[in-house]
């Protein structure tokens, strides 16, 4: 058998299904991605498996990332992954951060036909929590910082 374009098309859906069955048995996503082959006839494909939660969704890398760097972005919270929000009229959910994101690390996609979107963290806290609850975050981090600050002071 030669290894080209289509005779990896054709492996695809039944490589889905196989690895369905096995990930219903182990209670995983397992998702086939990108694929590249070359003339000498191999191939090799982009395998991604992740834990299904009690709330019967996989763990995103996004998802996983969001919920490590959630105690040092305030004033998000755990629960927030997966809570939608409305900005400028248009529903979204979230669905993570991204580690190299930028100024917009957050992820989410659109409720309505589930494009994603990248946004910034001021952004989705200024949509779920308001505009003053985003402010109130950056009082408590001054107030934080001068506390440290006159402790330190008090050692010298």
């Amino acid at each position: 058998m030669e290894i080209n374009r289509q005779t990896v098309q054709l492996l695809r859906p039944q490589l889905d299904a196989a690895l369905q069955a096995l990930a219903k048995e182990h209670n995983l996503k397992i998702t086939v991605g990108n694929c590249s082959y070359d003339p000498s006839g191999r191939a090799t494909y982009k395998l991604e498996v992740a834990a299904i939660r009690e709330d019967g969704t996989a763990l995103t890398k996004e998802a996983a990332h969001f919920l490590q760097i959630v105690g040092f972005t305030k004033p998000f919270q755990k629960t927030d992954l997966n809570r939608t929000f409305v900005f400028q009229g248009i529903e979204y959910r979230l669905t993570g951060a991204k580690p190299r994101g930028g100024k917009k690390p957050f992820v989410g996609v659109r409720v309505k036909d589930g494009q994603l979107f990248q946004f910034g963290e001021e952004l989705v806290a200024v949509c779920m929590y308001g505009r003053e609850a985003y402010a109130n975050r950056y009082k408590s981090e001054n107030a934080d910082r001068r506390a440290d600050a006159a402790e330190a002071a008090s050692y010298r």
